[in-house]
């Protein structure tokens, strides 16, 4: 997460929460919940909203997440500025 810019971390909370930032009331609450996806490189990350879900395909490099990542909230991004 460090390697993202700060437009980059609202996508991302974008992308996982349907929300470009934390909730005021209870922010400390707020937890994401990460789960193992399949051994696929080709795939995104996907995310549930309604869950604050995240699930990542179990990529062989970090490099891997992190452009799969960063291509995943991208896409998600551009959906939701699109509706």
């Amino acid at each position: 997460m460090g390697q993202l810019s700060q437009e980059e971390l609202s996508w991302f909370l974008q992308f996982t929460t349907g929300s470009g930032r934390l909730p005021v009331a209870d922010s400390g609450q707020w937890k994401l919940k990460i789960c193992r996806g399949s051994h696929d490189e080709s795939l995104l990350p996907t995310a549930a909203t309604c869950f604050n879900s995240l699930t990542l395909p179990r990529y062989t490099s970090l490099s891997m997440l992190q452009q799969k990542l960063k291509q995943a909230i991208s896409f998600g991004h551009l959906h939701f500025c699109n509706h």
